[in-house]
């Protein structure tokens, strides 16, 4: 599976990646657009380097300010 850096925080399928992370799960379809749009970029190699910290997505809803 290929490895991608994170060049830009970004949430995908329900997680969030921050940037300097590296990811290997990242939705097939939506990589071209995410390398062309420079959010993140291919590693060489197929196993990440570090482990990506990300975190579940909430909604906002509930939140007090």
């Amino acid at each position: 599976m290929p490895t991608y850096k994170v060049l830009a925080g970004i949430d995908y399928a329900g997680k969030r990646a921050e940037p300097g992370s590296t990811v290997s799960d990242v939705p097939s379809r939506s990589v071209p657009w995410l390398i062309e749009q420079g959010i993140i970029e291919k590693i060489d190699g197929d196993k990440p380097k570090t482990t990506a910290k990300r975190e579940p997505v909430s909604s906002d809803e509930g939140d007090d300010d």
